[in-house]
């Protein structure tokens, strides 16, 4: 991810990011996510990514340490809801 966002210069609009477990070494390890305004992410529960701790809490204090205000919820509804929840980051 910081490959491709540090080939652009301007500031970015929005950051989706359904990457299927990706998203939690983009939204715990990238140094290039200050230059994005907004931020929208579906967060797969239940990962084991490399030596990553996944934890959303961990993502929302990186998230808000960077600058944005960061909001959460459920994605959905039955037996395996909890293992999907959307983020929202919006830099203050």
């Amino acid at each position: 991810l910081d490959t491709w966002l540090s080939g652009v210069a301007e500031e970015f609009e929005i950051l989706k990011l359904d990457c299927e477990g990706g998203e939690w070494g983009a939204l715990l390890l990238s140094k290039e996510l200050k230059r994005c305004k907004r931020i929208l992410a579906e967060i797969h529960h239940g990962m084991t990514v490399k030596s990553l701790e996944c934890d959303i809490e961990k993502v929302k204090t990186r998230l808000e340490s960077l600058g944005f205000e960061v909001d959460t919820w459920c994605a959905g509804e039955g037996p395996n809801a909890h293992l999907n929840s959307q983020l929202e980051a919006r830099r203050r």
